[in-house]
């Protein structure tokens, strides 16, 4: 005899958080290192796994600078985080978080210099933290339902190879290694920027090398627009209203200013930008 189970529930239902809250995500994007700015970016998303997956990722990608680098005669665009990381990241969050408590939903908090993930329960098995961070723990899940149908959808290896995988990725593009920790009853992943202070691409960056795309000058008609029409405009305002990355709004709001432009108003939470006016 057929029967729904919870995780079928969270992987094909369209709304499971009507009967299982604890499958939502908190996001938050911050424009500073820390919590004491407002979050210029929220969401808590709800719906089945596969879907969470993907915009979760988005919310990540959208509040992220993505620099133009030239390398040699090519232009490239790079990101913050690996897409294929931070895919990685959040399936292996949905896929080995404890569901017992109805309370607890994962969190995800993205900051100037970090992405931080927080998932209920501690690690699958009890394995050590340290043999985790090196891709050297043995592959365990509690949730074996939810593991074989993401494997199904292919959004995971039953292997145990992704923490390996996620790894090699950062260390290619340039970022340190994944950090575990264990806070409060939840296992936390905490990824960080890339750090070019001493690679070609800084160098090319003093060298002036490294460019802006064209496309670049689109923001600031933007920003300019937005702050005509409605009087002032705020880096939420930027994030929400006119989908640019935190990174890039913050850069074009003080270069507008610098320029002139734009005058700031306000401190901490409040600070907005206003046209200057003419003299």
């Amino acid at each position: 005899m057929l029967r729904p189970t919870v995780a079928g529930a969270l992987l094909l239902a369209q709304r499971p958080a009507v009967s299982l809250p604890q499958s939502r995500i908190q996001l938050d994007a911050f424009p500073g290192g820390d919590r004491t700015g407002e979050a210029v970016d929220s969401e808590i998303l709800e719906g089945p796994l596969p879907r969470l997956v993907e915009q979760a990722v988005a919310f990540v990608r959208r509040n992220t600078a993505k620099p133009l680098v030239v390398r040699g005669l090519k232009r490239q665009k790079t990101e913050t985080y690996p897409g294929e990381v931070l895919r990685e990241a959040v399936v292996n969050a949905v896929a080995h978080r404890d569901y017992s408590d109805a309370g607890a939903k994962i969190a995800i908090e993205l900051y100037a210099d970090r992405l931080i993930i927080s998932s209920p329960g501690g690690p699958p098995g009890g394995q050590p933290l340290d043999r985790l961070a090196r891709g050297e723990a043995r592959s365990r899940t509690r949730n074996p339902l939810v593991v074989q149908g993401l494997a199904w959808l292919e959004l995971m290896d039953e292997r145990g190879s992704g923490i390996p995988r996620m790894k090699r990725l950062l260390e290619q593009a340039g970022n340190p290694p994944p950090i575990y920790r264990d806070d409060h009853d939840s296992l936390v992943l905490e990824l960080r920027a890339a750090d070019h202070s001493d690679t070609e691409s800084s160098r090319d960056r003093a060298a002036g090398k490294i460019t802006t795309d064209p496309q670049d000058q689109i923001p600031r008609e933007a920003l300019l627009a937005e702050a005509t029409e409605s009087g002032t405009i705020t880096t939420k305002v930027c994030v929400q209203r006119l989908g640019i990355p935190i990174a890039t709004a913050k850069r074009h709001l003080a270069e507008l200013v610098d320029a002139g432009l734009l005058e700031r108003k306000g401190a901490a939470r409040g600070i907005y930008y206003r046209l200057v006016e003419p003299i």
